[in-house]
């Protein structure tokens, strides 16, 4: 700042827009100086507000007009958060002017912070100023490719501060490095955000970006009351219009709306001119859209016209696919009709109609930008929506809404972050107590006590507890992770796996609540036994398949008999071989081309007919007696059916039809590539083998961990005794607890080796398999310690090949052994470190394995 330049740009922009606020980043001077450049120029601010640079780099400064009030309640040298008042306008409650250090880590502790401040926001909160980061790979062009971690963890802070983006208006990027060729790089660094109750109280805001002046970056102008005064688009006439076939018959109705010619007749011809240019804008605002692909209309009949619009006196209907690019395109389309014409669209009598086809994914998209804003306003706009009232005058929407909360409080538990919104006494919190909460008598002194008052410095401090509660009760409590970083409490579903609500649960939850019996009658007459469900859902097929077999035991395919019955086939008899009716049971297993089919495939089943009397019968004979095929050759053989329906449709439909012929080799059979036993691990290696025991009475877990080097010495033994809930957190504790040699040997490639499937998928796929609620903090924890190592992998094993771990891990729960670091093995470990060396030397390393 001070650069003649940017001083005359700053003018500028100050004469054009009028702010009432100003912010500056990165002055790079101090504020005397800053001081001097506002009073010189006769800027018209009448307060100011300074944060000196540190040498030549920061540096912070506010000016603003006497017709609003900021109360300052903190600043560094990356934020500055004010608390705004005007009796004159309408302004946001809060207001954060951030600086984004350019820094990772230091940029993840503003992150936080920023965190921290959001948990206090009560009302509306605008957030403006320079991130120093991208929402998506999408707002960088040239240049690397931003690391994935930096976009998640900004995705991130705007979810956890409940921030979005406003509306933009001009460049997509906002900041340039000046460079040409190959090394020019832009990316949207600078931005506006808003939490929900900014864009309830001022929908209008809008932010446009200004060119570059004098700085590598775009001044962002702010207007949180943007009042659009466009005029009407003027009418132009295109030439490309007459090469089309319906400009034609257009013109001719628009010319021969008016039915008589009056004297006055120079008015009349102005009129239908008029007329013409009306019918020309509608016709194509809608009709070149379509032409070009970009909205797609709809079809009444297979061989109808594509109907896309339908235009009356002051109304339209509009036809399209289901898609967010259609809806796109239909917005602009409006706007364009709204510019051109100098109208505004009547959304308030504007609706929607879906198909009966249409998903209800797509239906839902985005329900709560209005609907959930609504009943917030109308109802608990200042309180959240557990704690809100019905009210005198609810609508019956919101008090069906409430009659479902009862049933959404019961399954609520809090997951603990930094503890500051759960009561110890009144809430659901703790997985290994029954009902999630203490059942000992509450203390009236600590009835309003709060679980972030039982942490110290990120771990459990229980001394006003403990003479209040039981021993098993201090252990379900301690049992409970407490994430590294700084996290807020979240509400989740108890009885999922991954913390979300499924109606499913919900339902279970409901029947065991209110006691309504489960119904068990079946829709239709027939009933098949229950254990055949049970292993038709147990089958490793796709759902398509067991959908299908379901049909088929249950009489619902569409069969020659069936249609026949119904009188929408003429006749009942197989399509394929036309010998006899067309049942079930023939079309998938007695016809003869079928029969062929099945001694074809790599099964050679023969289906013999005396022992096929219903599907459903032969189905649960062959997946439940059957001892000659294991799992995979009974779901390959129920694929098969599946397969055969689609080939016989194909058959009767367009006549395609395939001789029977093998066209595989031999069923190989399942064939397992998790290795059964210890393996040496790569020269300049280490192995680190990990494993948990869990005591469910006594909520207690061991954890231990080997390393050993590539020649199978062994270099570090660990075990110990800790409290958890459930036994997939004892596994997640010691292999976090094996995660801690990333420290300890920071330059070797390090291999981490364990038995437990569900864990790994979940750390291999960076958490996107769920694991569990309650091991969540631990997960995170893990994960943000393996992303930020590259010399570290994953290796799942068998139990034969983890005894080592296991055996320090039991140990420690049992109270058999020292516990901590254990530098001279006993006999028992020296032993099974000896017989892993062994089978290593002898098997070697397979050929293939899971990592």
């Amino acid at each position: 700042m001070g650069v003649a330049l940017t001083v005359k740009a700053l003018k500028e922009l100050c004469r054009k827009y009028k702010p009432l606020i100003v912010f500056l980043m990165e002055t790079k001077c101090s504020g005397v100086k800053l001081e001097a450049i506002r009073r010189r120029n006769r800027l018209a601010f009448d307060n100011s507000y300074y944060v000196d640079a540190v040498g030549k780099s920061g540096g912070l400064a506010v000016w603003w007009k006497n017709d609003i009030t900021l109360n300052f309640s903190f600043s560094s040298k990356n934020f500055i958060h004010v608390v705004v008042a005007s009796t004159l306008i309408d302004t946001p409650s809060f207001l954060s002017l951030v600086y984004g250090p350019p820094e990772e880590m230091e940029r993840r502790v503003a992150w936080d912070q920023l965190r921290s401040f959001s948990s206090k926001i009560q009302g509306s909160w605008l957030c403006v100023g320079d991130f120093n980061d991208v929402l998506f790979h999408s707002e960088k062009w040239g240049g690397k490719l931003k690391a994935s971690r930096k976009v998640v963890n900004f995705q991130n802070l705007l979810s956890d501060c409940g921030l979005f983006d406003l509306e933009y208006n001009g460049s997509s990027f906002t900041w340039f490095n000046k460079r040409i060729g190959d090394a020019f790089v832009m990316e949207k660094l600078d931005r506006a955000l808003g939490n929900v109750e900014l864009l309830c109280d001022f929908p209008q805001a809008q932010v446009f970006v200004n060119e570059p002046v004098g700085s590598d970056h775009c001044a962002l102008v702010t207007d949180l009351n943007f009042c659009d005064g466009k005029t009407p688009r003027s009418f132009k006439f295109e030439l490309s219009w007459l090469t089309h076939a319906d400009y034609k018959e257009v013109m001719k109705a628009s010319w021969h709306k008016s039915k008589r010619m009056r004297f006055d007749f120079i008015l009349e011809l102005l009129r239908r001119l008029e007329d013409c240019k009306k019918g020309l804008t509608d016709w194509t605002m809608v009709r070149f859209h379509v032409d070009n692909g970009d909205l797609k209309g709809v079809k009444l009949a297979r061989h109808g016209p594509i109907l896309s619009h339908c235009f009356f006196a002051d109304d339209a209907l509009f036809f399209m696919n289901v898609g967010r690019e259609d809806c796109e395109v239909l917005r602009k389309i409006i706007n364009d009709y709204c510019a051109a014409s100098g109208q505004e669209a009547n959304l308030d009598k504007s609706c929607l109609f879906f198909s009966s086809n249409a998903s209800s994914s797509i239906k839902d998209d985005s329900p709560g930008d209005l609907w959930v804003r609504v009943l917030k306003g109308s109802y608990f706009p200042n309180g959240e929506f557990l704690d809100a009232v019905k009210g005198h005058k609810a609508s019956w929407a919101w008090s069906s809404i409430l009659e479902g909360r009862r049933l959404l409080v019961e399954g609520l538990w809090w997951k603990v972050g930094n503890g500051a919104s759960i009561v110890v006494w009144r809430d659901k919190w703790i997985p290994g107590l029954k009902g999630g909460k203490l059942s000992s008598p509450c203390p009236e002194e600590l009835a309003d006590l709060r679980v972030e008052d039982c942490i110290s410095a990120r771990r459990w401090d229980l001394s006003r507890l403990q003479a209040h509660i039981s021993a098993m009760e201090l252990k379900a409590i301690l049992a409970i992770p407490l994430p590294v970083g700084e996290r807020y409490d979240s509400l989740v579903w108890e009885d999922s796996k991954n913390g979300m609500y499924f109606v499913k649960s919900g339902y279970r939850l409901a029947n065991s609540i209110f006691g309504q019996p489960l119904l068990e009658d079946p829709s239709c007459s027939f009933r098949p036994p229950s254990s055949l469900w049970k292993a038709i859902w147990g089958l490793k097929v796709v759902p398509k398949v067991k959908s299908f077999l379901w049909r088929a035991c249950v009489g619902a395919l569409p069969t020659s008999e069936a249609l026949f019955k119904r009188k929408c086939a003429s006749s009942p008899c197989c399509q394929v071989c036309g010998a006899e009716v067309e049942t079930i049971e023939h079309a998938l297993l007695l016809c003869s081309w079928v029969k062929g089919v099945w001694f074809s495939c790599p099964l050679a089943l023969v289906v013999a007919a005396c022992r096929v009397t219903r599907f459903d019968s032969w189905c649960s004979e062959f997946l439940g007696q059957n001892g000659n095929l294991d799992s995979s050759g009974k779901a390959l053989s129920l694929m098969l059916a599946g397969n055969l329906s689609i080939s016989r449709a194909a058959a009767e439909f367009s006549g395609t039809f395939s001789q029977v012929g093998v066209s595989g080799g031999v069923y190989p059979g399942p064939r397992s590539l998790i290795p059964d036993w210890w393996q040496l691990p790569p020269p300049d290696s280490l192995k680190v083998n990990s494993d948990g025991a869990f005591l469910e009475d006594s909520l207690e877990v061991g954890i231990g961990f080997v390393v050993r080097n590539s020649s199978g010495s062994l270099l570090r033994t660990c075990c110990d005794k800790v409290c958890a809930s459930s036994s997939i957190m004892s596994e997640a504790l010691a292999f976090k607890a094996a995660m801690g040699c990333l420290v300890e040997f920071p330059n070797i490639r390090l291999v981490f080796e364990m038995d437990c499937e569900v864990l790994f998928n979940c750390i291999v796929s960076q958490g996107k398999i769920e694991c569990s609620w309650h091991c969540a903090p631990v997960i995170s924890d893990i994960c943000l310690a393996a992303s930020s190592s590259q010399l570290c992998s994953f290796v799942l094993v068998r139990r034969q090949g983890n005894q080592a771990a296991d055996w320090l891990a039991k140990c420690a729960v049992q109270g058999l052994g020292p516990l901590g670091r254990v530098r001279d093995p006993p006999p028992p470990l020296a032993s099974i470190l000896a017989r892993d060396l062994d089978l290593a030397v002898k098997k070697g390393s397979p050929k293939e394995g899971i990592g």
